[in-house]
């Protein structure tokens, strides 16, 4: 487990007077937590998942005050504090030192008192996460562009709905027919573009991931930046 944060504070203390005696009485609560973060691989920001759990039960502390020196408060409180792990010698340690300069700055060798002393202790759970796959551009404007060419064929079908052709048209892309006898090209279906050229669905995919105009007018079909910032 890695080193904790510790939060040192004094909730309430008062000097005693003579007649009150002598007797220095602490009270410390040790609240000791783990809470978790989601640390990013890529720029170490950490985020707060809002879990927190405990790492010990709270622990409840009275003791007599013997010494202001940290090395004996230490030996105190380890006496008073089971130690479960290798961390908390270190965390009783600073502890120690608080509780030694409040001590003093509330007369210890010259009066008694009572304080009572907040200390929290907090681990840092930190899950490294994976930063979210970057988009691939090409599955996207392959996407985009497939819309396009759709749109395109339901344009192409609409608008020869019920003719009879003289000729058979041929892509300008592959030069084969646009509509074979019988069943689909294997190149696709006819589709038509803004520019009103017409071309296998097929043919026209491929050539618009590598370009962005009409291969016959150069007329421009779609903007790449526009196209995929439609995708999101």
């Amino acid at each position: 487990m890695n080193l904790p944060q510790v939060n040192f504070r004094v909730t309430q203390s008062r000097p005693l007077s003579p007649s009150e005696g002598y007797e220095n009485s602490l009270t410390i609560t040790i609240d000791t937590k783990s809470y978790d973060f989601l640390e990013n691989p890529t720029t170490g920001h950490r985020i707060f998942t809002g879990r927190s759990t405990p790492v010990y039960p709270p622990a409840l502390i009275n003791i007599c005050l013997l010494s202001s020196s940290p090395h004996d408060i230490f030996r105190q409180l380890l006496r008073e504090q089971a130690i479960h792990d290798t961390n908390r010698p270190h965390v009783l340690a600073y502890l120690a030192k608080q509780i030694s300069a409040a001590a003093i700055s509330l007369g210890f060798g010259r009066n008694g008192f009572v304080m009572d002393i907040d200390y929290k202790v907090v681990y840092a759970n930190v899950v490294v996460r994976s930063d979210p796959p970057p988009r691939d551009e090409s599955l996207s404007l392959r996407a985009s562009l497939l819309r396009l060419v759709l749109l395109g064929g339901v344009r192409y079908r609409e608008e020869t709905k019920g003719l009879k052709m003289e000729t058979e048209p041929c892509c300008s892309i592959c030069l084969d027919p646009l509509v074979s006898r019988g069943s689909n090209s294997k190149r696709g279906v006819p589709t038509r573009m803004t520019c009103s050229h017409v071309f296998h669905d097929g043919c026209l995919l491929e050539l618009l991931q590598r370009k962005n105009t009409c291969p016959l007018c150069r007329t421009v079909l779609y903007d790449r930046s526009t196209i995929l910032n439609t995708e999101d």
